[in-house]
Order: structure tokens, then C-alpha cells, then sequence
């Protein structure tokens, strides 16, 4: 949870949001709204980091820097969860690489609504065949997934046999819905479930 002070610009009071994921750039971009307890939903131009939120984001900044310079090889366990496979009974130890894998595509996805299942199959498959490689390019998308399964396995403790496990389960998941539901049927029910877990978050 990346929660970032800021202080609001039409009422200077300075206050904590939780900003979920933070993408780096020219201009800091967050995935959730931030929100003045005073004034309500704020713009970009509207805010700005205090001296803490600014350290914040420093940290942060320099936590993902180091962990985009090791590789997924590096950053895996020798031993990992010991499951040769993932069924309805172990599903529960993969949770955070299988959450991970699927929070980078539904984040995809809000950036850029015209990606399609296909899509998201034919990245997942090269990401199967390729992610342990140092010689492969990769898209936008597919170096989210990459940077998403790195912060997991720097705080889980998950195997290469894991961590390919994982991205077939996710792979397969996304066949059967495209099956049934259409060219985003996948995408359509990750987004639903995504939505609906933030909605129960801001319940609380």
C-alpha cells in the first residue's frame, strides 16, 4: 500500500492519500485519485508533494531502480513453494505472483482500452518461453508484468518452476474467458474484479 503527504493547493492542508501504483515520467502519474479531505478530488495541478511526500517518492523511485537492474533469475528462490503445479488446493500459496501478473495487466488495460485478449496471450506466451532470457525486447505491457513479478519475488520467497507456473496459470485463465466471453472477455472480468476490490477498500 503507497500511501504519499501531499499538500492541497486551494486550501494548504497537507494530508496522506493512497496513491496506489506510481508511474514514473516527465509528469508523476497515480492510479488512484487524490483526494483533499477538505476540498474532494484534486488535479494534478492542484497538488503538490510536502518535504515527506517528496522522500516518499525518492524512496520508492530508487527501490524500483534497483529492482529493475536485477533480473527475474537473480531475484528467485532455489526452493520456492515445492508444488510441481497449481491447483484448487496450493492455488493459495501462488496468490501474490498470480495477483501481481494479473494487477500489471488490469493496470494496462486502464491505460490503453483498445488491448484485446489476443493481445494479452500472445505476451503472456512470450513471457513463458523468454523471461529468465537477457535477450529478448519487450512491450510496454509485457515490462509491467516483468517489474510486477521482480517486486514479488523480492518480498516472497518463489522458484523459477513458480514463477513459470504462474504465468501459465494467469495464460490459461485468459484463454478460457476469451473462450466464453469474447474477444475481452478476460479483460472485462480482471477489470470487474479489480473495481470491485477497490470499491470494498474505500468502504473501509
Amino acid at each position: 500500500m503507497t500511501i504519499i503527504n501531499f499538500q492541497c493547493k486551494k486550501c494548504d492542508t497537507e494530508f496522506d492519500c493512497k496513491t496506489g501504483e506510481i508511474l514514473f515520467g516527465d509528469i508523476l502519474s497515480f492510479e488512484k485519485e487524490i483526494i483533499c479531505p477538505k476540498c474532494g478530488k484534486l488535479d494534478k495541478d492542484e497538488i503538490a508533494l510536502t518535504e515527506l511526500g517528496q522522500t516518499r517518492i525518492g524512496e520508492i523511485y530508487i527501490s524500483e531502480e534497483n529492482s529493475v537492474k536485477q533480473s527475474i533469475l537473480d531475484l528467485c528462490d532455489e526452493e520456492g513453494t515445492g508444488f510441481e503445479a497449481i491447483n484448487d488446493l496450493d492455488r493459495s500459496a501462488f496468490l501474490p505472483i498470480l495477483f501481481g501478473i494479473e494487477e500489471a495487466i488490469y493496470l494496462s488495460y486502464k491505460k490503453d482500452s483498445s488491448l484485446e485478449d489476443s493481445k494479452i496471450i500472445e505476451s503472456l506466451k512470450k513471457l513463458r518461453d523468454n523471461i529468465f532470457s537477457d535477450n529478448t525486447d519487450y512491450n510496454d505491457s509485457e515490462n509491467a508484468i516483468i517489474n510486477k513479478i521482480k517486486r514479488v519475488l523480492e518480498l516472497n520467497s518463489f522458484s523459477k518452476r513458480d514463477v513459470l507456473l504462474s504465468i501459465s496459470k494467469v495464460l490459461n485463465s485468459v484463454k478460457l474467458h476469451r473462450s466464453t466471453g469474447g474477444k475481452k472477455g478476460y479483460l472485462s472480468f480482471i477489470s470487474g474484479f479489480f473495481n470491485q476490490l477497490k470499491t470494498k477498500k474505500e468502504e473501509y
